[in-house]
């Protein structure tokens, strides 16, 4: 199948001397070869670090710290530092044994973050730990030097101990079962990181607790101090959670009497001691420029790790960029400068190059292919709407003309009716619908308050099967939950059955995650159904509903299975988009279904969008448009149907001539490129033909002139990780009524689900069906939800599917191997792609880096960005989308910087107001009207948009992006962004070209220059005067078709010959 289908788819030594401490620098080599591609040559020579964990030596005569992924040793009077280890790994956290003679780590050198040491003599580092779970945290020695502590990645996570010489690793305490109660609140605990143990061997360490109440915490959660002693089992929790305050970890002195630990509450930290013996607590030093804690969750350390020096009179400490020696008796900093050369091989930066074809849309989202009984004839849903189709060769033709969405059609057995399902954009519920093919004769089958999947004909056409989606009945019935009732309809007597009852998960990630259908007797029907978002189930259901038997079972490895009729196969699909093949026989047990071949045949590795069994044994398989029928003994294809449709694209087909614009054309390499004023841009049909100062453009005869005097052009927004299109395999498309109102013009959607609904969403919008903006779209996220990748093949493999169903920027949704993080690189510049990674902590967004990725999305960076992450994000152009209002910390609580801004749209923009509410839910947009008393510069948000603004500086790049819907927030990102020191032309290029850029489309969009796609925004007043006026959009212009921002309605071209409906100073 795969070829056939896939045609049609398309030795240098030094020594170091610091006094105590003899060490060898020998050239070292990491476990995890580095990319294949030509790498780059990038030499850094830094004094600055943007998170520093230091050590002190036993003897107090040097420390070791990490930058940028490797280990430096250093005299603890500071000066030149020697590296320790470098290299293509990342390694961090490092912490002298007790003898001196070595320093564990942690390092992804084995291709995931584990535990391990090196020796200072000769620098030849051992792996003591293997998991497959990344460590997180800093390794702490027991005092003997034997045993080693350190915590693992995870919500649940324990502290382990693994034993150095053995390797043997066990937990330190059993796991808490549940909630506990520790008066007043009730709490379950999350992400134990970084203890410490004293000679006693009681650990500290500190938490991330879920609490409940917690009335003014973020979330609920909060960072503690525990205490445990191993001897009894026994904890205690050091922090009063009467007080609303953060505490994080802890470093005991060499004698175990003094504890050091941060404190962080409303934005203020605080480097605190205790006495353990005394119990005496006292502030040490106020650290102004440390990060909000809050943020790591179970992602690692929550601050870097520091050191008391031997004899128990300082602190060594890495805050704002440096490293300090802090007096214990006074709290004195003295710093410790330090200098460091680093040089690193990179690999190419990932990146999609793609261009916008002009014409007709040639609809790729052909989806649900059924065919009749002879094959004769197909149906097919395509933008929305359902076809009919003669075979070979005829036109497709619509069936309904209305404007309601239809889908998942099912040809009758003699190829004269079609079921399918409709519904109204917005209305909750839906209906299957049966026609004739040529459309006439429509009549509702069911309706009532459901919706409906995947309707199936009987073999005799005397009955339908139908999937419906409703809530539970009953007096105790949550309203949350969800079921999917399995259920067959008697065409004849009319009536309708339920033979089964499933619970619904959270969403439906493939088009067979949900599917029905008759048993070869049709005694019975076949079911599919997705209970939990990780558990798939097929079972068989009497038509009655009296007996009910599991055909197989699967993980979250596969995403969606269907029994073939006589019950004895079941094709599925593996998370890969691969096609398998299991064999069931009659009486065995539930067959558990796994992509692999030891345990099913592998039949197609093809981007699978479809499936559906014949009564005659045979497989249709789907892939984009085209559809390959399968059979027994070899299952290769019989023969190859290609489905076909063009429809016109929603686009301008006039000649507008914008005349005395101010434009801001963001064209060139730096902040918002040249500004035309009184300028005169010429728009042919979708494109730009010219823009010029008005002495220096004519204008065509045929042009309507729009007189734009007073107002701003500039290229439209561009939200760079946006939410709109959904993960529920678009089984009911969505829109966003918000995006031209406020002059969103694109966005990529970070996230779309399985298969080619993202696709399907942008030909639809496309076509003018659905609302919203230009959409690229990250499919599913390489290796979510488990996804097993077993070498560089599945990699390249999952790449190529990607790129098949339209996907141009992958996104890497917390990928935890680094080994796998490289071959997603691989694969995605093999395939001319763009890779992103997201939601990580510092070591893993900068390894990513390292690796070449196009750009990091709402990292969980430590801030501020010093000279180390600057100078690496800007010289490897890696693109930062920053979304600084989802900055989460102890500082930021309940959406306030974003209620500032709203604060100050109702101060300085009342008007804009209404347009809001418009788009806003009455419980959102009454929560960001009510005011806040915090300023802006007391959240964490602010040090964000501070670090931004210092990448910007450096040399680096910053995209926009609101994250979800309503469009109005990518105006209030730039709102933050400015008030956090980013200039306001550098706000304009992040949010209309960089992002453009980082989807791979910046030769059709992102600037105003001619041959570009005439995506505009119009403004009514100046944003680089002042970046609130982002949000002053007048008219917002999508493929040359104008629309009132007001109303989001199209504005009819003017003309010289017609004015009706022209823009205000039209002629």
């Amino acid at each position: 199948m795969t070829g056939l289908l896939r045609a049609v788819l398309r030795g240098i030594t030094a020594t170091l001397v610091i006094p105590g401490v003899l060490v060898t620098v020998l050239p070292t080599r990491g476990r995890t070869a580095p990319s294949a591609a030509q790498p780059r040559g990038l030499s850094f020579e830094l004094t600055r670090s943007t998170f520093l964990n230091v050590d002190v030596s036993p003897d107090g005569r040097a420390v070791v710290f990490d930058l940028l992924g490797d280990l430096y040793l250093m005299p603890i009077t500071g000066g030149a530092a020697t590296p320790l280890l470098a290299g293509p790994d990342w390694d961090q956290a490092p912490r002298f044994s007790p003898d001196g003679t070595m320093a564990a780590f942690v390092s992804d050198r084995s291709g995931i973050e584990n535990i391990w040491v090196v020796s200072l003599a000769t620098h030849r580092p051992t792996q003591v730990t293997n998991s497959d779970k990344p460590v997180a945290g800093t390794p702490s020695w027991s005092s003997d030097g034997r045993e080693l502590l350190f915590g693992t990645r995870g919500v649940a996570s324990r502290l382990q101990v693994v034993t150095v010489d053995s390797h043997e690793v066990r937990p330190l305490e059993a796991h808490p079962a549940g909630a506990l109660a520790d008066a007043p609140f009730t709490y379950n605990y999350l992400a134990a990181t970084s203890g410490v143990a004293g000679r006693d061997g009681v650990v500290f360490f500190s938490e991330i607790h879920v609490v409940h109440p917690r009335p003014g915490f973020q979330h609920g959660s909060r960072s503690v101090l525990v205490r445990f002693d191993p001897r009894d089992a026994s904890r205690r929790t050091l922090t009063n959670l009467a007080q609303a305050h953060d505490e994080s970890k802890p470093q005991l002195s060499a004698s175990g009497r003094l504890l050091a630990y941060y404190r962080a509450q409303d934005g203020v930290t605080e480097l605190r001691l205790r006495d353990l013996e005394t119990g005496g607590d006292r502030l040490l030093v106020e650290v102004p420029d440390a990060d909000d804690p809050y943020r790591w969750g179970d992602r690692g350390d929550p601050m870097p790790t520091f050191a008391f020096t031997p004899d128990e009179r300082a602190l060594v400490v890495g805050t704002g960029g440096r490293m300090y020696r802090v007096s214990i008796s006074d709290g004195q900093p003295t710093e410790i400068p330090f200098r460091a050369s680093a040089t690193f091989d990179i690999p190419p930066r990932a990146a999609a190059r793609r261009r916008i074809k002009d014409g007709p849309l040639d609809v790729r989202a052909i989806r649900w292919p059924s065919f009749s009984r002879d094959s004769r004839r197909a149906a097919f849903s395509a933008l929305g709407s359902i076809w009919t189709q003669e075979l070979p060769g005829g036109e497709p033709r619509r069936v309904n003309a209305s404007a309601t969405f239809d889908h998942m059609p099912a040809i009758s057995p003699d190829g004269r009716s079609v079921l399918y399902v409709s519904h109204d954009l917005h209305a909750a519920h839906g209906k299957v619908v049966l026609a004739a093919v040529d459309g006439s004769a429509q009549r509702t089958l069911l309706g009532g308050e459901f919706e409906y999947f995947a309707p199936a004909w009987s073999r005799d056409g005397k009955k339908i099967a139908f999937v419906r989606s409703g809530r539970p009945s009953g007096p105790q019935r949550d309203p949350r939950s969800s079921v999917l009732e399995y259920g067959w309809l008697d065409l004849q007597q009319g009536t309708t059955t339920v033979a089964a009852v499933l619970p619904k998960g959270p969403v439906l990630p493939s088009p067979f995650a949900v599917h029905v259908s008759f048993s070869e007797n049709g005694q019975e029907l076949l079911c599919t159904g997705q209970p939990e978002l990780t558990r798939i189930a097929v079972f068989a259901a009497t038509l009655d509903g009296s007996s009910r038997r599991t055909i197989a079972t699967a993980g979250r490895d596969v995403l969606g299975a269907i029994s073939s009729n006589d019950g004895r196969r079941v094709a599925f699909v593996g998370w890969n988009g691969d096609l398998w093949l299991a064999m069931q026989e009659p009486g065995a047990p539930p067959v558990t279904l796994r992509p692999d071949p030891a345990h099913a045949t592998p039949i197609g590795n093809d981007a699978t969008t479809s499936l559906t069994w014949r009564d005659s044994g045979a497989l249709f398989v789907a892939s984009s448009r085209a559809v390959a029928q399968l059979a027994a003994p070899d299952w290769t294809p019989r023969a190859v149907t290609t489905l076909h449709l063009e429809a016109p694209r929603h686009e301008s087909r006039a000649t507008l001539a914008l005349v005395n614009a101010r434009v801001i054309t963001v064209a060139g390499d730096r902040g918002a490129g040249p500004i035309v004023e009184r300028a005169t841009v010429i728009v042919r049909g979708r494109r730009i033909a010219a823009v010029g100062p008005a002495s220096q453009v004519e204008v065509p005869r045929d042009a309507g002139v729009i007189d734009v005097a007073g107002m701003t052009l500039l290229p439209g927004f561009h939200d760079a990780h946006y939410h709109w299109i959904g993960q529920d395999a678009g089984f009911r498309p969505r829109e966003d009524p918000s995006a031209i109102p406020f002059g969103l013009t694109s966005a990529w959607d970070a996230i779309s689900g399985y298969g080619d609904m993202g696709q399907a969403a942008e030909e639809m919008r496309g076509a003018g069906r659905l609302r919203g903006p230009r959409a690229f779209f990250a499919g599913r996220s390489v290796e979510h939800a488990g996804g097993q990748v077993r070498g560089p093949e599945d990699a390249q493999h999952s790449a190529r599917m990607h790129g098949t169903l339209g996907v141009d920027l992958l996104k890497d949704y917390n990928v935890l191997s680094r080994r796998t993080r490289r071959w997603f690189a691989d694969a995605a510049r093999a395939e001319g792609l763009g890779i992103v990674g997201h939601f990580e902590g510092l070591g893993q967004a900068l390894s990513r880096v390292m690796d070449g990725y196009t750009g990091i999305d709402h990292p969980r960076f430590s801030v501020p960005l010093e000279q180390d992450v600057l100078q690496l994000l800007a010289r490897t152009k890696t693109i930062l989308t920053p979304q600084v209002q989802l900055a989460d910390g102890t500082s930021s609580l309940d959406d306030e910087p974003l209620r500032l801004y709203f604060a100050e749209v109702q101060r300085r923009k009342p008007d804009r107001l209404a347009r809001i509410q418009r788009y806003t839910s009455n419980s959102t947009y009454v929560k960001w009207m009510t005011p806040t008393d915090k300023p802006l510069e007391r959240m964490r948000a602010f040090k964000v948009a501070q670090a931004c603004a210092a990448l910007v500086r450096a040399g680096g790049s910053i995209a926009v992006s609101g994250h979800n819907a309503p469009a109005v927030l990518v105006h209030a990102e730039m709102w933050l962004l400015w008030r956090g020191g980013v200039a306001p032309e550098e706000i304009i290029r992040a949010a209309t070209r960089t992002g453009i850029e980082k989807a791979g489309y910046l030769d059709d969009l992102g600037s105003i220059e001619p041959g570009k796609i005439a995506d505009l925004v119009i403004l009514g007043s100046d944003p680089l005067a002042d970046v609130l006026n982002t949000i002053d959009v007048r008219y917002t212009v999508v493929d040359g078709v104008v629309y009132d921002a007001d109303t989001g309605t199209e504005i009819p071209p003017p003309t010289l010959d017609q004015h009706g409906g022209a823009l205000p100073g039209s002629r």
